[in-house]
């Protein structure tokens, strides 16, 4: 205290400062009220708390004098809020999309077995081209409805067909040296397709033939809408065409199912070889029926055929993609598959 009394005494320019226990307290030089007093900044270690936002109330200033230095507490902390996530809306449903029932294999009379065939729904679709396409013969696009039917999971081998000629003693078709076996039957004309379905029917007991055109777009098509059932961004198809990329691409047939199957588990619906139908040929789908059966003609002889072959450019393995050829014609790119009715 005695530097104080010196300061003072000595008139020092600091005489209206007065030291109280550490802390500044500057006299007020006019008026009633004294103004608050500052404290010395004060250093702290700790972290600052985490802010957490909480509604501010009010209130009158008052004013605080500090005596001695004391340290900020820190915030409370509050737990966390407990988040809970809105709940998603659930997804609109969609129709079921249409899936094969079951494969089986009918007995032949005599003890062996008939081709394996897949069996599908009574179903309705879309058969056609669009509009906007320049294939006129591929319209107008029209609603179909379908019975269920089965079809064979494979095209027509040389051996299910073998068997059938030999019993029958038809001329075996040339296999063009590409071997026989399990690469579909070639150089059979519609007449020739015909007799083998014939022939199935009487040694099964059911009613076999050539799918119709409504039907073979639909087992094609196994509930896509796009213009081929792949993906068509691949490298390489799973189809043998003139440019798929296959090992087999403009030489020969392959082997039936060297390829993965469609969504209905059918093997080879666009390449390998191309397949006869039921149906007469005509220039476009005006008047066709539309519960799927054949559209026949008296007297016509030019017959739709349906999912190129290994000599077909790749951009024609379209669903909805059509040909024509005599019923009489044998090709080495021309095969055929068939259909049983449920």
């Amino acid at each position: 205290m005695l530097a104080v009394w010196l300061l003072i005494g000595a008139g020092n320019p600091l005489s209206g400062i007065i030291l109280v226990e550490d802390v500044v307290v500057e006299e007020h030089a006019g008026g009633d009220e004294p103004l608050p007093a500052t404290t010395a900044p004060v250093t702290t270690a700790s972290q600052p708390a985490e802010v957490v936002k909480q509604p501010v109330e009010v209130r009158a200033p008052v004013a605080v004098v500090i005596t001695s230095p004391v340290a900020a507490k820190p915030a409370a902390e509050n737990p966390p809020e407990k988040v809970v996530a809105a709940p998603e809306p659930a997804p609109e449903s969609e129709p079921a999309p249409t899936t094969a029932i079951r494969s089986f294999r009918d007995d032949l009379e005599g003890g062996s077995k008939g081709p394996v065939m897949v069996e599908l729904p009574a179903a309705e679709y879309l058969m056609g081209s669009p509009g906007n396409s320049l294939n006129f013969d591929e319209s107008p696009r029209h609603n179909v409805t379908l019975p269920g039917f089965s079809i064979s999971k494979r095209e027509v081998t040389f051996t299910e067909y073998d068997k059938f000629a030999r019993a029958t003693g038809r001329r075996l078709p040339y296999d063009e040296s590409w071997g026989r076996g399990e690469r579909p039957v070639v150089n059979v004309s519609w007449n020739d397709a015909q007799a083998y379905a014939d022939w199935l029917s009487k040694k099964t007991g059911r009613k076999y033939r050539l799918p119709t055109e409504a039907e073979w777009e639909f087992a094609a098509r196994a509930g896509d809408s796009e213009k081929i059932w792949w993906d068509s961004k691949v490298a390489v198809k799973p189809a043998n065409c003139f440019n798929c990329g296959s090992q087999w691409d403009g030489k020969r047939t392959a082997p039936t199912g060297s390829f993965r199957a469609n969504d209905f588990g059918l093997y080879d619906m666009a390449g390998n070889a191309q397949e006869w139908t039921e149906d007469c040929y005509q220039k476009s789908y005006t008047g066709v029926p539309d519960d799927g059966s054949a559209w026949m003609m008296p007297g016509c002889t030019q017959r739709v055929v349906r999912g190129g072959g290994y000599t077909s450019p790749l951009d024609t393995l379209r669903h909805a993609r059509r040909g024509q050829y005599n019923q009489d014609a044998r090709l080495d790119n021309l095969g055929f598959r068939v259909v049983r009715s449920n």
